[in-house]
């Protein structure tokens, strides 16, 4: 990420696969907090509209793979 693309009013989109429980999701959101300033938005790409989902896939940029 490019610092120079924030301002005060940047926030950050995250969106996450494969969240086993509401638990595990507000734990990782909580975590994702803490680590920043930004105001920030983590949706579950399997629960939003699909082609939402599909434009999160084409555009987004993975920051983490899970190892299978």
């Amino acid at each position: 990420m490019n610092h120079d693309d924030f301002c005060q009013i940047s926030d950050i989109d995250i969106a996450v696969e494969g969240i086993d429980s509401a638990e595990q999701f507000f734990a990782m959101y909580g975590d994702a907090m803490d680590m920043t300033n930004f105001a920030l938005d983590l949706v579950e790409i399997d629960k939003i509209e699909p082609e939402f989902a599909e434009i999160i896939k084409l555009k987004g940029k993975l920051i983490y793979e899970r190892k299978r």
